[in-house]
């Protein structure tokens, strides 16, 4: 037996009475059902909805593993080149090294033919060079190997850069070395 304590607000009051009617609609329910079905139905009727559930929640397992295995599959042949196409970059920095020191017109000319080939084998394969001069550094896509003194420019503005980096779709493949401004 509860001994019931004087609300001290209206709004607990309606939430005693609500509780109390729910719960003897609950016990009159209950008392109904117990009344006029065989036990043996009802333990049936419970099993029946157990099963119910666990089948939905095996479906629903079912369905997000599927999704999984499909985002897997299409990560895997989006990066599938990528171990070949980062061990390219050395030989397009190379190349690109050459064109700044070479001073052999034909020599320059057969660099930069060979450099085009490899730049449109990386575009095709998607991926895309980061040369971020006057750019604000970005540590996700940068590194910084020094700081310059520019006092004509936004501290952590990119000065130079010692090595392009390069993306594969949205993925980092090497981050671009760069040589950072910093303000006196």
């Amino acid at each position: 037996m509860t001994v019931e304590t004087p609300p001290t607000d209206k709004w607990q009051k309606f939430n005693e009475e609500v509780l109390t009617k729910t719960e003897a609609s609950l016990q009159d329910t209950e008392t109904e059902v117990q009344d006029d079905r065989d036990p043996a139905i009802v333990a049936l009727e419970t099993q029946v909805a157990e099963l119910s559930e666990k089948l939905l929640r095996t479906h629903a397992e079912h369905d997000n593993a599927r999704r999984r295995a499909e985002r897997d599959l299409d990560s895997a042949h989006k990066y599938a080149a990528e171990k070949i196409l980062k061990a390219l970059l050395p030989v397009v920095d190379s190349l690109e090294k050459s064109l700044e020191l070479e001073k052999d017109e034909a020599l320059l000319r057969g660099v930069k033919m060979t450099l085009d080939i490899m730049q449109g084998v990386l575009n095709k394969n998607h991926v895309t060079a980061i040369d971020p001069i006057g750019e604000i550094f970005n540590p996700s896509l940068h590194e910084a190997m020094a700081t310059e003194l520019a006092p004509d420019l936004k501290a952590n503005t990119i000065v130079k850069v010692f090595q392009k980096g390069y993306l594969l779709h949205s993925r980092l493949m090497r981050p671009a070395f760069v040589v950072v401004s910093k303000v006196a």
